[in-house]
C-alpha cells in the first residue's frame, strides 16, 4: 500500500486499513472521502499520448509472457479515429451488406480483408499491401498509405526479423482477427494527473479489452460504453440496465439503471422515445443490443435479423456510424442498432449531425457514470447473485456456448463470493460525502520475491467493507487491472496486473484507460 496521508486537504480526507481473514491472507484498502461540495466529473480521455501503441503492444506480449502463454509473432496496431470523424463518402464493406460511415469501420473491414487474402508483406518494417487492379485491395492500401502518413500505424515484432526468410514465417503465424487491432483513445490516469494537474484522477468505467469485446469492426479496443454524463450532456447512453451514480441538477448524487429504453434519441431532425420500441425482437420498431438472442437461444448474437424494407442504423456513442439496409448489421459491444423503416429516414443525412440523448422521464442530470452491479443501498448490502444477473452481466465462459462472445466486460466472472481481485467502488457515505475506496490486488501471474500481497476482494467482501464503512449507496466500478487512484501524482494503491513495473521498464503496470473520475479543488 502506497498511501501517504500528506496530500489531506479540505475537500478530501484519506484512510487506509488491512482486512485478514481466517484463512491467513489479507487485503488491503485505501478511501478517499470527498466533499459532497466538490467537483468531482467524468470524461473521456481526448489526447492520448503519442506512445500509446507502442506501449500497448508492450503490455499484451508482457502479459502473454507472464500468463505462460505462446507469444505473438506480429502485432499490427493502428490509433483509430474518434467516432464522429467520418467518411467524405459512405463506404460500402467489401461483401455490401452494411454501408460505413465510420473512417475507423472502412479502414477495419477494408484492411482485415486483405489480411485474409495474405495480400501483404512486411518490408523492412513496413507495411506493404500487393498491387492489384482489385478495388478491395486498392482502397485497404489507401487507409494502409494514410495511416502510415499520420504516423498511426505501429508494426510491432517480438523479436527482429533477421532476414526476409523468416518475416515470412513469422507472418504465417499472423491471424488478423486477434493481431491487427484498432486503438481508441486511451491513456494513463498518472499521466493525466501530471500533465494537467488534477489533484484525483481514477479509472471508471468498463471498457472493450478483450478479443471478443471487439471482434466487430465498428468498435475498437479500449473504448467505452455504457452511460456518462459530463457536464449535462449525455456522451453515451446506458445499453445495459446497470448501476449507475448521477449527480442532479442540486448536487446530490443518486444510485440509478438506467438501461437503453429509458431515453429519447434525436436522429437528425427526427425524435424518437425508445420506450416506443420493442428491445431485442423484431418488429417495426426495434433496438437492438448485444443481448440478443440470449433469453430465446441462450448465447447472444452478433447480428441484428433479416428485416427486408427496414434500415437497421448501428450508433455507437453519439454517433451513426454506419447502416444495414434490410438488417442484418453488426452489432457493436459498445453500441446498439434502432431498426427503423427505410422510408423513414435518410441515413446519410442523419449521420452528418451528432447524435442528442434525453431521459425520456424529463429527469436531467449534471454528471454520471456507469458500471455495475450496485453494492450497496440505503446502507445494506444489496448485491446478491440474482442481482448480478439482473444487472445483465454475462460472460460467455458461464453461458459454456461456442463461439458465443458474451456480453461486455466479458470476462467477468459470474460468481459474487469467489473470484477475488483489485476492486474499486464509488458511492455516498451517511453524511452525504463521496467516497472512492480502493482494494490492493495483485494477479496470480505476478510473484515478487515470494511475499504475502494483498489478495483483493470477492464483489461480496467488497460490498461488506462498504458497509461497515458508512456508506448508503455504492457502485462497483471497473477494477482488475484497471483498478488506479492517483492522488496528487501519486499512485494509493499498487497496480492489480504487473505490481512495481514502471514504463521505462518496456511495459506498464498501470493499464490505459479511455475514462476517468477527475477531481477540481
Amino acid at each position: 500500500m502506497q498511501l501517504t496521508e500528506k496530500f489531506a486537504s479540505q475537500s478530501t480526507n484519506l484512510s487506509c486499513g488491512k482486512k485478514q481473514r481466517q484463512d491467513g491472507s489479507y487485503f488491503d484498502y485505501v478511501e478517499l472521502t470527498i466533499s459532497s461540495s466538490s467537483c468531482l466529473r467524468f470524461q473521456q480521455v481526448e489526447n492520448p499520448s503519442r506512445d500509446k501503441l507502442a506501449s500497448i503492444a508492450r503490455m499484451i506480449s508482457s502479459r502473454e509472457r507472464l500468463c505462460s502463454q505462446q507469444a505473438r509473432e506480429i502485432l499490427i496496431l493502428w490509433d483509430g479515429y474518434h467516432q464522429s470523424r467520418k467518411l467524405s463518402e459512405p463506404l460500402p464493406t467489401p461483401d455490401s451488406s452494411v454501408i460505413c460511415f465510420s473512417l475507423n469501420a472502412a479502414i477495419n473491414y477494408y484492411l482485415l480483408e486483405v489480411f485474409k487474402r495474405r495480400d501483404f508483406t512486411i518490408q523492412e518494417g513496413k507495411l506493404k499491401i500487393s498491387k492489384s487492379e482489385d478495388d478491395i485491395t486498392r482502397q485497404a492500401a489507401r487507409f494502409s498509405q494514410r495511416l502510415t502518413r499520420e504516423k498511426r500505424l505501429l508494426l510491432y515484432c517480438q523479436a527482429a526479423a533477421g532476414n526476409e526468410g523468416s518475416t515470412s514465417l513469422k507472418l504465417q503465424e499472423f491471424k488478423p482477427e486477434r493481431d491487427f487491432l484498432g486503438i481508441g483513445a486511451v491513456d494513463f490516469p498518472s499521466r493525466l494527473a501530471s500533465t494537467r494537474n488534477f489533484p484525483l484522477v481514477f479509472n471508471s468505467s468498463f471498457f472493450l479489452l478483450e478479443l471478443a469485446d471487439h471482434l466487430n469492426p465498428f468498435s475498437l479496443l479500449g473504448e467505452h460504453y455504457n452511460l456518462l454524463i459530463r457536464d449535462s450532456v449525455i456522451e453515451s447512453p446506458a445499453i445495459y440496465r446497470r448501476a449507475a451514480l448521477v449527480n442532479s441538477p442540486g448536487g446530490q448524487w443518486q444510485l440509478k439503471k438506467p438501461g437503453i429504453q429509458d431515453f429519447a434519441i434525436k436522429l437528425g431532425d427526427k425524435f424518437y422515445d425508445l420506450r416506443d420500441f420493442s428491445l431485442n425482437k423484431l418488429s417495426s420498431r426495434s433496438i437492438y443490443n448485444r443481448l440478443f438472442g440470449l433469453k430465446e437461444r441462450g448465447c447472444t448474437c452478433s447480428r441484428t435479423p433479416e428485416q427486408p424494407g427496414y434500415c437497421h442504423l448501428i450508433i455507437i456513442g453519439r454517433d451513426l456510424v454506419g447502416y444495414a439496409p434490410d438488417g442484418g448489421a453488426p452489432i457493436p459491444q459498445n453500441g446498439f442498432v434502432l431498426a427503423l423503416p427505410a422510408e423513414e429516414l435518410n441515413p446519410e443525412e442523419a449521420a452528418a449531425q451528432r447524435i442528442n440523448y434525453h431521459f425520456a422521464s424529463g429527469a436531467e442530470y449534471h454528471q454520471g457514470i456507469q458500471a455495475g452491479p450496485a453494492l450497496v443501498t440505503g446502507g445494506s448490502r444489496v448485491l446478491t447473485a440474482k442481482s448480478l444477473k439482473e444487472e445483465e452481466f454475462f460472460s460467455a465462459e458461464a453461458l459454456a456456448h461456442p463461439g458465443d462472445c458474451g456480453v461486455t466486460p466479458t470476462d467477468f466472472a459470474s460468481d459474487i463470493d469467489s473470484t477475488r481481485a483489485a476492486r474499486l467502488l464509488l458511492g455516498v457515505k451517511d453524511n452525504g460525502d463521496l467516497g472512492l475506496l480502493g482494494v490492493e490486488g495483485v494477479s496470480l501471474a505476478v510473484k515478487i520475491g515470494g511475499k504475502d500481497l494483498s489478495s483483493g476482494v470477492t464483489l461480496k467482501e467488497l460490498a461488506d467493507l462498504a458497509v461497515s464503512r458508512d456508506y448508503q449507496r455504492a457502485i462497483n466500478l471497473d477494477g482488475g487491472g484497471s483498478t488506479n487512484i492517483i492522488y496528487h501524482s501519486q499512485p494509493l494503491i499498487s497496480s492489480a496486473g504487473l505490481m512495481g513495473c514502471q514504463h521505462n521498464e518496456g511495459f506498464a503496470g498501470e493499464r490505459m484507460v479511455p475514462v476517468v473520475g477527475l477531481l477540481n479543488e
